[in-house]
């Protein structure tokens, strides 16, 4: 006992690593709330620049401005994102003071915010606590190949994927828990709680029902299994307007939770214009949700219109026939919510639609282009 006191006596003023387990169930604790929040990321790489995504359910700031070409995304806390976000805005302001606008690093950037939030993560009593946060950082070069993106979790490991270097695109979603009910085996007992045995001598076991949790990413999933499809249409990796429609139709089809969408986007035709040796800096930062802050407007409406035009060469099928079935089942989706009958299909039939995730939507173009095999047969 004596030991025990002495150890938690020490505690208090020594601040040692957590162990294995600490970490774990830290860990733990910090996924749960984050689940509880809801919420994604994702920046993609394009010709025109990089498209930066945001969608949050509690209306909080995903998208966060660090020096002219360089950006962070947050999706968590909104204290631990404004608090990163000052951090990243010291480092690059510092060496611009320090050094020269030139010598500002993105990669100065994401090593101080991943010493930042591993040193909170993975010791007993951090300066802050431990940051309930994941990150991007990423910077606009002047060609694609140039371009940087980094992810960083909340205990400031990188989780960038070999599938980024692919695809030229990043994606940070919080795992949905769905209820799915199963069966289970159990014990077939007798009154005195006795294991019953059959003729043979073999144990007796019923199907009982029973709840397990399901953990998917739906939005996620929905792209990483369409992107090469979409495309190989032609035009969607050269148009921001193809990819920012791509990728609001996945969020408003497959993000349960809703909330507030913010969109914008890197213009690499006006960072282009930056080629002398001191870099003049031109505007490339091109809001396109609620563009002005002193007017706020509808995100999704604002979405709609900066679309427009891939929306129409959409339905046209000038680019991928897959995009023109996405926005297909899009318009049913909003038919039906426009209808009389909405809060009654909102929560009876898009249950359904969000339960069943991109299973659903695949399910749907794996039945329409089968149609269309056999019709061109």
């Amino acid at each position: 006992m004596k030991n025990e006191l002495e150890k938690e006596f020490g505690q208090l003023f020594f601040n040692r690593e957590l162990n294995d387990v600490e970490r774990e169930k830290r860990i733990v604790e910090i996924e749960s709330y984050l689940i509880g929040q809801g919420g994604l990321i994702m920046a993609a790489s394009c010709p025109e620049g990089i498209l930066l995504v945001g969608a949050n359910s509690q209306d909080e700031k995903s998208i966060f401005q660090v020096y002219h070409r360089i950006a962070l995304l947050g999706r968590g806390r909104a204290k631990d994102c404004n608090e990163i976000h000052r951090l990243a805005l010291s480092v690059a302001y510092g060496t611009g003071i320090a050094l020269s606008k030139a010598d500002i690093s993105v990669a100065d950037i994401v090593k101080a915010i991943s010493e930042e939030l591993d040193s909170n993560f993975s010791y007993l009593r951090g300066r802050r606590g431990p940051y309930k946060a994941d990150f991007m950082v990423l910077e606009l070069g002047f060609s694609p190949e140039e371009d940087f993106l980094s992810m960083l979790t909340f205990c400031g490991e990188s989780s960038f994927k070999e599938q980024l270097r692919r695809s030229r695109l990043g994606i940070i979603e919080v795992p949905v828990i769905h209820g799915v009910l199963t069966t289970k085996k159990q014990l077939i007992k007798d009154k005195e709680g006795k294991v019953v045995k059959d003729e043979k001598g073999q144990i007796k076991t019923q199907d009982v029902p029973c709840l397990v949790k399901k953990f998917s990413r739906p939005v996620s999933a929905g792209i990483f299994a369409l992107l090469d499809d979409i495309a190989a249409g032609g035009g969607l990796v050269e148009s921001i307007r193809e990819i920012a429609l791509f990728a609001g139709l996945m969020i408003h089809l497959l993000d349960e939770r809703g909330g507030n969408l913010e969109m914008a986007y890197l213009d690499r035709e006006m960072l282009k214009k930056t080629k002398s040796e001191e870099r003049r800096f031109h505007h490339i930062w091109q809001i396109v949700t609620n563009p002005n802050p002193n007017k706020p407007t509808n995100p999704w409406q604002d979405w709609k219109k900066f679309v427009a035009p891939a929306y129409k060469k959409a339905k046209e099928g000038k680019i991928s026939p897959k995009l023109k079935i996405l926005i297909d089942f899009y318009e049913i989706v909003e038919k039906e919510l426009d209808s009389n009958q909405r809060n009654l299909f909102k929560e009876m039939e898009l249950q359904k639609i969000y339960s069943a995730n991109s299973d659903f939507v695949m399910n749907l173009f794996e039945s329409e282009f089968k149609k269309e095999d056999g019709d061109n047969k």
